[in-house]
Order: structure tokens, then sequence, then C-alpha cells
């Protein structure tokens, strides 16, 4: 289910992207950067310019002499940034780039989704930034959310996903209580279920406590699905 939404999002940029490029009116350079990068760190977070040159498109992606220490690509990132037949960065411009005809603006959105899942690793559309409120809509934190447009929300941290979980689970269970390590809980019947958010990938926990006695999986499964 998360990888059928997370395709979902992508196409769904894209189709947003090709009406960008169409009709972009603003300034000449438009970047499409990961989002919420401390500020601490030196460098460029990783990103992707559409430089407007009528009647072309220059698509420039950030190469290792501007991006920040942990961004910086290794030799396989690069080569798959070349294989699109892009000029690599030199002093000048430290960059790669490649012309597209803006009456194909197919093209250069491809390319540019390419290289921010492919290449850079972006997961998700909702952690890039841009110029535009269309492409990229302004985060909402997650103490402003409400289940209405708790999906514009961009947790950044544990205890974020965790705010999100209880703001998702108000409107069905009322008051949603919290665990000492942050975990929405709530009281069910006759079992106790809490919802545990992992640090190290898309994943939310469902988990449930079952009597010692519970004969066996089917009849713990039956339990936990109730």
């Amino acid at each position: 289910m998360f990888d059928e939404q997370v395709e979902a999002a992508w196409r769904d940029f894209h189709e947003r992207l090709v009406t960008v490029i169409e009709e972009w009116d603003g300034d000449n350079i438009f970047r499409i950067s990961l989002d919420r990068t401390s500020k601490d760190v030196g460098g460029d977070a990783p990103f992707v310019e559409l430089n407007f040159v009528r009647p072309h498109v220059l698509v420039e992606v950030a190469s290792n002499m501007t991006l920040a220490r942990e961004w910086r690509m290794n030799r396989t990132q690069q080569a798959a940034i070349r294989r699109w037949g892009m000029v690599c960065p030199t002093r000048q411009e430290p960059t790669y780039g490649r012309y597209c005809d803006e009456t194909r603006p197919d093209e250069p959105a491809i390319m540019v989704i390419s290289v921010l899942r492919d290449v850079f690793g972006i997961v998700h559309p909702a952690l890039l930034a841009s110029p535009s409120d269309e492409l990229t809509p302004p985060s909402v934190e997650p103490w402003q959310a409400s289940p209405v447009h708790a999906d514009s929300a961009r947790p950044t941290c544990k205890a974020e996903i965790n705010d999100l979980v209880r703001i998702a689970l108000r409107p069905m269970l009322g008051d949603v209580g919290r665990t000492d390590e942050g975990d929405a809980c709530i009281d069910y019947l006759d079992t106790f279920v809490w919802v545990r958010s992992s640090v190290r990938m898309p994943l939310i926990r469902i988990c449930c406590t079952l009597a010692h006695q519970t004969p066996d999986l089917d009849e713990a499964a039956r339990i936990a699905l109730r």
C-alpha cells in the first residue's frame, strides 16, 4: 500500500511539473530541492534547477562541488546523471547540465524526477521545495494540522510523526493517550493497542497485548485484527 501511494504521488508530481514547465512565467531559474535541510550544514541540499533559456530549458543538477558533505555522490550516482547526456561540472559551471526543447516539457520533467528519486534517493515529493506552491505546497507543521489536511505535514522527527498519528486517530477515538516513549496508545475492548513509528524507515507498527493463554497464532491474529 505504501509503495502504491508513493508511485501515485510521483505520477501526480510529474503531471504538475509538466504544467509548471509549460506555463512558468516567473524567474528564469526554477529550483526544486530537498526541503527542511539543517541550516547548520555547509553546502547545498540535493537540487535540480530548470533554467528557462527560451526556446530551451536547461536542466541543471547539483554536483559534489557544491553539495553538503552528507549528500555527496558516489561514482555510481554520478554515472547515472551522465547517462542522461549531461555535461559534467567545471569550476565555472559547478552543476551538471543539459538543454531540452521547451516544446517537449515531458522530457525535462522525467529527467528531474529520475535524478531526484534514483540518484538522490528522495522517497516522496512531499519532501521537496520549490518556488511554485502548486508544485510543492507549503508544509504544515504537525501542531497546525487537522485530520482534513494532515497529509500536507512534513514531520522531521519521530515525535512529530507521533503527533500526526494522534491527529489522525482523534476523529475515530477521541482523546488518544501517550506512552512514556511517545507512542499513541488506546484502550480498546479488552486489550491495549499502541502505534509505534520507526525512526529508520517509513513504517508505522500497530501493536496490541495478547493474553498468555491465547491458543495459537490464528487466534492471536483474530484478536489483533479486531
